[in-house]
Parts: C-alpha cells; structure tokens; sequence
C-alpha cells in the first residue's frame, strides 16, 4: 500500500507561527509540528549532510566504519549524537567532525557512549523501548508527540524536542522513566519560547 505524505504550512493567526502538518493518507493522522516548513525541510537536509560528511571524513583519514554505530537527530539545527563508538577519541572526533561540516548546527550535543566490550547492545531492546514510549506519548493529551524524536541506547532514553510548556516538558520526561527497562532519561528539549529557537 501506497502511503502519500502530505505536507502543508498553516499560519496560525494568533501567534504568527508557521506550522508544519504532516499527514500520512494511508493512517489518516494528521500531525502539526512546532517548527517552520524551511526548518523541517532543512534539519532532514542537514542531517544527510553530516552523514555524508563523516562518511567523507572516514575514507580521507583511512578510519572506516568507526562511527556506524553513531545516530544523528536533528531538530531545529539542533544536532544530536547518540549510539557508540570504541573509544573516548573517537567520541570526541565525532563531535569535532560535526561541528567542522558545513550545516553550522546552532548546538551538537554528544551523548555518544563508549561500547561496552564485554556487552553487546541489545538494539532490539533499546528499539522496543523507543516504541513504548513514542506510543505512550501519543496517548497523553498533554503531550504533543510530534514534537518529539526519542533515542534509546543502551536502557538510556534521550529526548530531543519542543515543549509547549515546562508541564509538559516534565511529564514526557516522566512517561519515559516509567518505561520498563529504562534505567535513565537524559531531556534535550527546549520550550516553545525558548530563546535559542
């Protein structure tokens, strides 16, 4: 089956702010999310961009593959750096590298981790984890889930998005830690008035 996206920007009169909807027809859902289409539009653009650069930055410098196992969100040129890498100087060159390509990130947060030798992440888990608490986000009123990209490494929860307010800033924390399996949740979202924005 066929799924259409649709996107269409509204200007709601009130605040003057653009909003994206994105619909799949296939579901019929209708999501507005919180950023300009030119940002949404940009972040995806963005996000290629990075990992294109790395890719380049790998086979220039003869270290392929070291940062497969890094995931790359971005909201509002906002970039976040999650997954593993096999050392602490591989972490920091990815940040480096991130802040060296051309999409000049407005903030590159690395809470990339060093892999556990002995351990091996459980993906399967960590993707069960996102699953839950992307569902249990859609189910609360209060908390507009659209808003929201969530990446689990390793039973670590991290949260990238836009509150519409510091109640709901708290609660999509909360929700997340009352997951099953998830042993921390570290919040990167920013309000709707943040500044930064």
């Amino acid at each position: 089956m066929k799924k259409i996206i649709l996107v269409l920007s509204l200007f709601v009169l009130s605040s003057c702010v653009e909003t994206v909807v994105v619909g799949v027809i296939t579901t019929g859902v209708l999501v507005a999310r919180e950023e300009k289409v030119s940002d949404t539009v940009a972040d995806i653009s963005n996000k290629d961009k990075i990992k294109d650069y790395i890719k380049s930055y790998e086979e220039k410098n003869h270290i392929k593959n070291k940062f497969d196992d890094v995931d790359i969100t971005v909201i509002e040129n906002r970039v976040l750096l999650t997954g593993t890498v096999e050392s602490e100087k591989y972490k920091e060159k990815i940040y480096k590298v991130v802040w060296e390509s051309e999409v000049k990130a407005k903030e590159v947060i690395n809470e990339v981790k060093i892999a556990n030798k002995e351990k091996k992440r459980n993906k399967v888990k960590d993707i069960a984890i996102t699953a839950q608490i992307k569902t249990k986000f859609k189910a609360k009123r209060d908390i507009k889930s659209f808003n929201y990209d969530v990446i689990t490494v390793d039973e670590t929860v991290y949260l990238l998005g836009i509150a519409q307010d510091t109640k709901e800033m708290r609660l999509t924390a909360n929700v997340a830690s009352r997951v099953k399996g998830v042993n921390n949740v570290v919040s990167h979202v920013v309000l709707k008035s943040d500044k930064r924005r």
